[in-house]
């Protein structure tokens, strides 16, 4: 018998290698080298496409500056160029100017007037006209090419609003009267409010100069009071755009619990209260006469008184409000809508709460930041569009904000939303915790920003 036999080392070694090839087998260090290299063209790709977009995005910051312009094209389909020249016509003695050719004027008559030509071709007015009668016969001439469009100036000239200062009005908190049930109606006056005064800002620079520091920014004495950071009107004209920030954030951890406490305010504007409207000055005459003086020389009087009521007894558009916004000089008033609802937005995200009353709930960044806006009155709204409102890039439209001051729902984000996104399931009853009859203060009586 034969024994059996020996293995020849080097022969099996290069029989291994033989099976790599054939078989296509990796060894460990082959499929290291694999895998940084699949590692390394997936870097690439994802680099290449993060550029590509990056590009693309910067593309489309620089066309932005074109929305007005296309806006107005929609509007005057006889516009090919998109120039857009402003011109203001002070007084009767320009009529005959060329740069408000078809802009008839009585002598005398000094109603200040916009007049934006839209150009479509470069003729020229004639340099010689400087009748009204020459610029009606050039305006006949241009018909073709030329449309004018007129819009009123509000009657508030620049000077008469450097009066409308950009102030906020502290009004003490009690937050133990959270724990009354119904919640008790506030009972303060004018007097009982302080008043913050900061300087004239210019649009241009708003966010710069909005005073949102730790030493200026009125939320840290007042927390109902939004800190805001921007406003701005929305593209056609029918929204003033807020865009705050929760301050509560700003503190975290246990040993910030006093702070907590007291910003609890703040966290209770991302959540709606809806409101109807309920008394008129003008079927109580004889109500409050001592204070309509007051009222009438500081312009905070008000025709409309509100309460805080049911979703089924709210006004339509004060179903979902947070918030009073009174226009000046005008002094009418609409209710303001958040841009989401953040309780739904909870909802949406499978979390069990929207706050927490110990204020651990900052890793939900979707309640960082507070979106809601004001809806323009319609009388305002065609001047708030085309800008005409702002002169010498300061406004001449003002709008105070007035929030409506019930404690912050902690729980369930389900536990009070909106008919039209969750009807049936509320557990929250505003007459167990509001009353039927909270009726809200006066706007002169109540905690504000101001001339904003």
């Amino acid at each position: 018998m034969r024994g059996p036999k020996s293995r020849n080392p080097r022969s099996t070694s290069g029989q291994q290698r033989i099976n790599n090839r054939d078989g296509r087998k990796l060894t460990g260090s082959q499929f290291l080298i694999a895998l940084s290299a699949v590692v390394l063209l997936c870097y690439f790709a994802v680099t290449t496409y993060i550029v590509v977009n990056d590009a693309k995005y910067n593309k489309n910051l620089l066309d932005d500056a074109t929305i007005y312009e296309d806006a107005f094209k929609k509007i005057h389909p006889g516009n090919k160029d998109g120039d857009v020249q402003k011109v203001m016509s002070n007084d009767s003695g320009r009529a005959g100017n060329d740069k408000d050719e078809g802009i008839g004027k009585d002598e005398g008559d000094v109603q200040k007037k916009e007049v934006i030509h839209v150009n479509t071709s470069n003729a020229e007015a004639d340099p010689e006209a400087n009748t009204a009668k020459d610029a009606v016969d050039v305006d006949s001439k241009k018909q073709q090419s030329e449309e004018t469009v007129n819009v009123s100036i509000p009657e508030t000239k620049e000077e008469d609003t450097r009066n409308y200062q950009l102030k906020a009005f502290i009004e003490p908190i009690n937050q133990d009267d959270w724990k009354i049930k119904p919640l008790p109606a506030r009972k303060g006056t004018a007097s009982s409010l302080t008043e913050q005064t900061f300087e004239r800002i210019a649009c241009s620079t708003l966010p710069e100069q909005w005073p949102t520091s730790e030493e200026t920014a009125p939320t840290n004495k007042d927390p109902f009071l939004p800190w805001i950071h921007d406003v701005f009107p929305s593209a056609d004209g029918q929204y003033i755009q807020f865009v705050a920030q929760n301050k509560r954030r700003c503190q975290s951890g246990t040993r910030k619990a006093d702070i907590k406490k007291f910003m609890q305010p703040n966290i209770a504007l991302f959540q709606h209260v809806p409101v109807t409207r309920v008394v008129s000055i003008a079927n109580r005459k004889a109500e409050d006469e001592d204070r309509k003086d007051a009222e009438t020389s500081t312009g905070t009087g008000t025709d409309t008184r509100y309460r805080i009521s049911s979703h089924e007894e709210a006004d339509p558009d004060g179903i979902e409000t947070r918030f009073i916004c009174r226009f000046k000089p005008s002094m009418e008033e609409t209710l303001s809508m958040h841009n989401m609802n953040y309780d739904y937005h909870t909802v949406r995200k499978a979390y069990k709460a929207t706050f927490t009353e110990e204020g651990l709930d900052n890793h939900m960044i979707w309640t960082s930041q507070l979106l809601f806006k004001c809806p323009v009155p319609k009388a305002l709204q065609e001047q708030v569009r085309l800008g005409s409102t702002v002169m010498n890039d300061f406004a001449t439209q003002f709008v105070d904000l007035v929030p409506i001051r019930t404690p912050p729902r902690y729980g369930s984000p389900t536990t009070y939303l909106p008919p039209r996104l969750y009807s049936d399931g509320n557990t929250w009853d505003p007459k167990k915790e509001w009353g039927d009859n909270h009726l809200l203060p006066k706007i002169v009586d109540s905690g504000r920003w101001e001339n904003i």
